[in-house]
């Protein structure tokens, strides 16, 4: 990689032959080493992972929709849990009263900060998927799902978390498998923009998304 201090990729990989004549006719080189099936392609572009092989033997309208809605996925995945903290923290004057006043009623007695609440979440969930991926199949399955109800229920009902929040970090997890090659890099981003939220606001989250 030319920059290996850079947070994304830059050379894209494939093991499938129609990826790989698919970007050669967009203009980019393909390298093969033998004895590997992983073709590199480089340059590699970001918006190269928001397509799908797939799409090319789709109908278009269905496949531009399915485009727009993994974009969307990638923005949640990315910037919600900094926004959840940024309202609560910061901005909770632009919420609707209604919206507001349910949130009120659900943080009441949470011992932690609306940051440090969702730091946990992030920190339980990844932990569960860390611990999921290292079991038997079968049994990893199983503890991803079970592990993340029952915690997640056993902590809301202690009042350690709150119920907005496990739902904004489970929506945010979810979203970011829209595209799971850039799953270790949204992660990152993820977190850097909790804590761009939680320090200075929507100011902090602009900021940061400039800056990347």
């Amino acid at each position: 990689q030319k920059s290996t201090k850079s947070l994304f990729k830059q050379v894209g990989d494939t093991e499938k032959p129609d990826i790989v004549v698919g970007k050669m006719l967009e203009g980019r080189v393909g390298i093969l080493v033998d004895g590997s099936p992983i073709v590199l392609t480089v340059p590699f572009v970001l918006v190269e992972d928001l397509q799908n092989s797939d799409d090319y033997y789709s109908q278009p309208i269905r496949v531009t929709f399915v485009r727009i809605l993994r974009f969307i996925g990638v923005i949640l995945a990315v910037l919600l849990p900094g926004m959840y903290v940024a309202l609560e923290k910061f901005h909770y004057k632009i919420l609707p009263l209604e919206f507001l006043v349910t949130i009120m009623n659900t943080t009441q007695g949470i011992p932690f900060s609306p940051f440090m609440e969702v730091l946990f979440i992030v920190l339980l969930f990844e932990i569960l998927y860390e611990a999921s991926l290292r079991m038997p199949k079968y049994l990893g399955l199983a503890l991803s799902i079970v592990g993340a109800l029952i915690l997640g229920d056993t902590a809301v009902k202690a009042g350690l978390i709150s119920p907005p929040a496990v739902m904004i970090v489970a929506i945010s997890g979810l979203t970011i498998y829209c595209i799971p090659d850039q799953a270790p890099q949204l992660y990152i981003l993820r977190m850097l923009f909790t804590f761009a939220g939680a320090m200075l606001g929507f100011f902090g989250i602009t900021a940061l998304m400039i800056f990347v």
